[in-house]
C-alpha cells in the first residue's frame, strides 16, 4: 500500500452560495464563480497523494452542477469530504452518503441559526438526519458531523445544541469566525 505523503487538500470549487450569513464575506465581497471541471480534473492526478481530498471554500459546494462528478473523481484516489450550509443535503442524502467520508454540516446556533446562517435549522437538521439515517441502513461509512459557528448571539445556545444532534452527528466541531475583514 502506497503511504499518503500529505494528510488532506482542500479545494474551493465554487463560490457560489445561495444565502447571506451574516458570518460571511459575502455579505462584503460579492465574488462568484465555480472551478472549471477540466481544472479539476488537472489537479485531481496529484489527489492520490493525499490522505483526503476535501471541498469546500466560501461557496456551497452543493452549488456546482459537476459537484458530484468531482467527489467519484476525487473518491478514486483519497477519501473525500465537503462542508455544506445544507439546504440541499435533503435533496442530494443518498449521492452525499455514497460518495462522501467526511461530512460537516454547519450550524450558527439553535434559535439563532436563522437570523446568523439565513438557512431554516429545521432544514439543515433534517438534511443531516436523511444523511445519517442512510449511514446506519446501509454499510456506507460516512462520518457525519455538525459545525457550529460561535458568535456572541449564540454560545448560550451550545449545550441545547449538542442535545439536539447528540444522535445524529458523529461528531461536533465548535468554531470562531477566523477570517479577518479587510479591504
Amino acid at each position: 500500500m502506497k503511504m499518503r505523503s500529505k494528510k488532506y487538500i482542500q479545494i474551493e470549487v465554487t463560490r457560489d452560495c445561495s444565502e447571506n450569513c451574516l458570518v460571511c464575506p459575502h455579505r462584503k465581497y460579492k465574488f462568484s464563480g465555480k472551478m472549471n471541471f477540466n481544472d479539476f480534473l488537472s489537479l485531481s492526478r496529484k489527489f492520490s497523494d493525499f490522505e483526503i481530498v476535501y471541498l469546500q471554500g466560501w461557496g456551497e459546494p452543493l452549488n456546482h452542477d459537476r459537484f458530484f462528478d468531482m467527489l467519484e473523481v476525487a473518491r478514486r484516489r483519497a477519501k473525500t469530504g465537503f462542508t455544506t450550509n445544507g439546504r440541499k443535503l435533503r435533496k442530494y442524502s443518498n449521492k452525499v452518503a455514497e460518495l462522501t467520508d467526511y461530512l460537516l454540516v454547519s450550524f450558527g446556533g439553535v434559535e439563532s441559526h436563522n437570523v446568523i446562517r439565513g438557512v431554516n435549522f429545521d432544514r439543515v437538521l433534517d438534511g443531516m438526519r436523511a444523511v445519517s439515517e442512510i449511514k446506519f441502513e446501509t454499510d456506507c461509512k460516512i462520518r457525519v458531523g455538525a459545525s457550529y459557528m460561535l458568535t456572541t448571539e449564540n454560545w448560550s445556545e451550545c449545550v441545547d445544541f449538542v442535545r439536539i444532534v447528540a444522535d445524529i452527528a458523529d461528531y461536533v466541531v465548535f468554531t470562531n469566525l477566523d477570517y479577518t475583514f479587510d479591504e
